[in-house]
């Protein structure tokens, strides 16, 4: 990423939800490496209590998570914070698993996915 990317990252606090550790880790060191400051939940209910808890820029979620699903931390995030951007990576590979009124709120990109996918997509989401 270029420099001014990442200046224009370092203050942007993410809050990443996947329970697939490995998913997880990887997930929170490139978003570290590009100047993020990255928050891993690893399921609903701690994705749930960081949300409330913290003001974050951005939210990555998977939607099979235990406890809480990805689509209901989904609602809870748009109904508190409906301008909070949210990118869903997700196994399935269709977007339909997400309901209609939930989907002008997200970006969904199929797992596994593109680093340069990914922060591609993050960068329009946040601009």
């Amino acid at each position: 990423m270029s420099q001014s990317y990442r200046m224009y990252s370092s203050s942007k606090k993410v809050l990443i939800i996947e329970d697939n550790y490995d998913v997880g880790r990887y997930l929170l060191r490139i978003l570290q490496k590009e100047g993020f400051s990255p928050i891993l939940a690893h399921d609903g209910l701690e994705a749930l209590d960081l949300a409330r808890s913290n003001k974050f820029d951005l939210v990555i979620t998977d939607l099979k998570l235990p406890y809480v699903s990805g689509i209901e931390i989904i609602k809870e995030l748009v109904m508190y914070y409906p301008k909070m951007p949210i990118i869903v990576l997700s196994g399935h590979k269709k977007q339909e698993d997400i309901p209609a009124f939930l989907q002008i709120y997200i970006n969904y990109l199929p797992k596994p996915v593109n680093k340069d996918v990914l922060f591609s997509t993050i960068r329009q989401t946040l601009i």
